[in-house]
């Protein structure tokens, strides 16, 4: 199914997953998933929207930009109207993730300039500035409670925060690469990390230790996402592949094959009963995850 109209850059299934958020350099692209059919496309970023996001009711969309020449701003918008609500601004490059903490309250972003921040989504103010990464920070995601935030930075580590006290809990290193993409496990027992070394490792959240070094990808792994039920990891690559992972095991179970360039955005839907994935070349696929 071609749903993509220019270069994708991410991606993500609305809460109640009938919609599909994704972002390219044209704006916030918003689709039906049942039918494919493109509903609206957000625009007011100074630049391509790197990074998209559904706040946990459904009811916002968060996008970030930016460049050296322009704003390296964060927009909310309502997603039910599709009206611009409020501007983010602060870093000082392009925004490389946002999330939302699991009780909508805060906003998480990273950055080109090396930075998370914490932004109060009610009066749009930042609440906290992280700094500890030596290099851009690529990727990040909430703990299921939202005590605790990971993030991802090119300088090769991985790093837990207090995202109630914005202070820095532990770095776990291992990875020989910049880390590309980070994600907490529904269960909140378990970190996955997705690398320029090509290996996706699995580490315990509670320790931060190395439990499982998961190895098939032929390039860059740029994209992961955990089902609902923790059980499996769909990666992405720029090897143009999805690859699918036992969680528990490690085993590779399933290579998904179909893209022709760099897929850039994975997600499962709310039920687990579909990945969504995006290449760079603009062309989404839908999958029946069982």
């Amino acid at each position: 199914m071609r749903l993509g109209k220019d270069e994708i850059k991410g991606l993500q299934f609305s809460p109640d997953g009938t919609q599909l958020a994704v972002a390219s350099w044209m704006g916030i692209q918003l689709y039906r998933v049942s039918t494919g059919e493109e509903l609206d496309l957000l625009i007011g970023h100074s630049s391509g929207v790197y990074t998209v996001c559904f706040s946990p009711d459904g009811e916002t969309i968060a996008g970030g930009s930016g460049d050296f020449y322009s704003d390296n701003a964060i927009r909310l918008w309502d997603a039910i109207r599709r009206k611009h609500l409020n501007t983010l601004i602060g870093h000082k490059n392009s925004i490389n993730f946002i999330s939302f903490s699991p009780d909508g309250r805060t906003l998480a972003s990273a950055s080109h300039d090396d930075t998370v921040w914490l932004w109060d989504i009610a009066t749009a103010d930042p609440l906290k500035r992280l700094k500890w990464h030596m290099g851009s920070v690529t990727s990040g995601s909430f703990s299921p409670d939202g005590k605790t935030l990971v993030s991802g930075s090119e300088d090769n580590t991985v790093v837990l925060w207090d995202a109630v006290a914005g202070e820095h809990l532990k770095t776990l290193s291992g990875h020989t690469g910049s880390v590309l993409s980070v994600r907490f496990s529904p269960d909140g027992k378990t970190i996955a990390s997705g690398s320029e070394d090509q290996t996706i490792r699995l580490w315990d959240s509670t320790t931060g230790k190395p439990t499982d070094t998961l190895i098939g990808h032929e390039s860059f792994v740029s994209s992961i996402a955990f089902s609902p039920d923790s059980k499996t990891i769909a990666s992405g690559g720029w090897d143009a592949t999805v690859r699918l992972w036992d969680t528990v095991t490690g085993e590779h179970l399933k290579t998904l094959t179909g893209h022709t360039t760099s897929v850039v955005g994975v997600d499962f839907s709310p039920d687990g009963l579909t990945i969504v994935s995006g290449e760079s070349g603009g062309t989404i696929f839908l999958w029946d995850a069982p």
